[in-house]
């Protein structure tokens, strides 16, 4: 059976067959990756349904303790000597089915190792079925999603409540309001005003929740159209959008209709004159080159109001933080949450003229050449 002859040195994974001249630039760049990795990496090559070794980086010979005797070693020797057997049929499985798989493995009977996460990524060549084996503790990762588990129900549990032993006594009040008739309206103002903040907390505290922490599923989306739509149901008195470009933004439109929500509601909020808020491109340089089947990299949502201050950057998109009176500080949270949701990140600053400007990078959005000087 042929078998690329690798060895183990102090630099990492080498195969004898090349010369460090002569090794192709691929081979190179996949060698130092390989050895990089931060956690043990093996490759190995079914060989008579054992998977043998043919390389691993300095992580693994660390964690596993093997030398250069592990190359054309099953590599179950080193990972789970205590049940060898099964797991090297699960391997061999994985990669004659060409299937990528992930398991939890329990290193002994006694449960005294720590168990292993195992990543089996298969790939074929003329010399036989091969694959690597990544490796991570997964006690860590348990841990980790057991204390996610453990705050999304409490995140769940606080959203009934606020649901149903706030909403109700609000709806209640706001009814009993509307019967009122007095010559003196200021008190019963204060007092709308003040239960309509309560139900504004409400919501966005159950959008909070329910907000899914990755978004998976997105298509092309008009912005210009989602926005004018949002703008007609938020309360924007004598606020004035523009939009500076027309553009379609790969996004779950839902989601991004929450987004354009809140800014809007937040520039209209913390702005006690009539706002201008604009959205289009951002960078005019990169995408004045670039033809309109060409995406671009981020889109900005900026208004012409009083700004936010400097040191205020870094918090201003956290939970509570607000200036306003009647403000519930989850509004730009829930923006946030939605952009990091989309794989989106969210740049807080200034235009020319002092009003808050929020830029969202790494987006995938397609448009025509923006206007020249739209963007403040």
């Amino acid at each position: 059976m042929n078998r690329r002859d690798f060895a183990v040195t102090e630099g990492g994974a080498t195969d004898s067959s090349d010369t460090p001249d002569g090794a192709a630039p691929d081979t190179q760049r996949f060698r130092h990756l390989f050895e990089n990795l931060p956690n043990p990496a093996a490759e190995i090559q079914v060989i008579d349904g054992e998977p043998i070794i043919e390389a691993v980086n300095h992580r693994f010979t660390e964690r596993f303790d093997a030398d250069e005797g592990a190359i054309g070693r099953p590599v179950t020797e080193y990972t789970c000597p205590d049940a060898a057997e099964d797991t090297a049929e699960q391997i061999v499985a994985a990669i004659a089915s060409n299937t990528h798989r992930e398991t939890i493995l329990s290193r002994d009977a006694t449960g005294a190792t720590a168990p292993l996460r195992r990543e089996i990524i298969p790939y074929e060549t003329d010399g036989g079925n091969h694959g690597f084996l990544l490796y991570s503790d997964a006690t860590e990762r348990t841990a980790q999603q057991a204390d996610a588990t453990s705050r999304n129900q409490q995140l769940e549990k606080l959203a009934s409540t606020l649901s149903h032993d706030l909403r109700n006594p609000v709806n209640a009040a706001q009814g009993w309001l509307e019967q009122i008739e007095t010559a003196d309206d200021d008190p019963v103002d204060r007092i709308e005003r003040a239960l309509d903040r309560i139900e504004a907390m409400v919501d966005k505290t159950l959008t909070l929740t329910q907000n899914p922490e990755i978004i998976e599923t997105t298509e092309p989306v008009d912005i210009p159209e989602l926005a004018r739509h949002c703008w007609q149901r938020v309360e924007t008195e004598h606020a004035e959008l523009i939009v500076d470009d027309r553009f379609t933004l790969l996004c779950d439109s839902d989601q991004m209709a929450r987004l354009l929500e809140n800014l809007f509601e937040n520039a209209v909020a913390h702005n006690s004159e009539s706002v201008t808020v604009r959205i289009g491109i951002h960078d005019r340089l990169a995408t004045a080159t670039r033809v309109s089947s060409t995406p671009s990299e981020a889109f900005y949502i900026t208004d012409d109001g009083r700004g936010i201050p400097r040191a205020d950057y870094e918090t201003v998109l956290e939970y509570g933080m607000t200036t306003s009176e009647d403000g519930t500080g989850l509004g730009l949270p829930i923006v946030k949450q939605i952009a990091e949701a989309h794989g989106w990140e969210i740049e807080v600053t200034k235009t020319l003229n002092g009003g808050a400007k929020f830029i969202f990078h790494n987006a995938t959005l397609h448009g025509r050449l923006p206007k020249d000087g739209a963007e403040s």
